[in-house]
């Protein structure tokens, strides 16, 4: 997912949906096309595999181990994304491995993966810890 100006938001291998500000509902073409940070964006993957996902405006590589990526939705502005992953069809497991790659971003040294934290299922539970440098998913 980048912003590509003139263009707006793209993604390749995916579908993309665009939203206004938080809670704003619905953003018109024009803001899609502005690449407006404060967007909030709905990913949903549509490779054949469903293991990895780029994030351009936070610099983050996503790759799934073990799992699907379901949907990405992400607040550039806001530098949050969150993922779901659920069990893969063709390769059942009952955890799944999340791997972060983090380039740096705007000259700055990116945040080490141990700075992002990890939850699932709505509620918010932590995830059951990491696994050679990857958060472990409960599936």
């Amino acid at each position: 997912v980048a912003c590509m100006p003139p263009f707006g938001w793209s993604c390749f291998l995916c579908d993309l949906a665009v939203e206004g500000e938080a809670g704003g509902g619905a953003a018109s073409a024009s803001a899609a096309k502005a690449c407006d940070a404060g967007a909030n964006l709905r990913v949903t993957p549509r490779d054949a595999f469903g293991r990895r996902a780029y994030l351009a405006p936070l610099g983050l590589t996503v790759t799934v181990e073990g799992g699907r990526l379901v949907e990405v939705e992400l607040q550039p502005r806001g530098r949050r994304a969150v993922l779901r992953v659920a069990v893969h069809e063709r390769a059942r497991s009952s955890e799944a491995s999340v791997f972060l790659e983090v380039e740096r971003r705007d000259g700055r040294a990116p945040a080490p993966t141990s700075a992002y934290s990890c939850a699932y299922d709505e509620a918010a539970y932590p995830c059951s810890g990491r696994k050679a440098g990857a958060f472990v998913v409960p599936l």
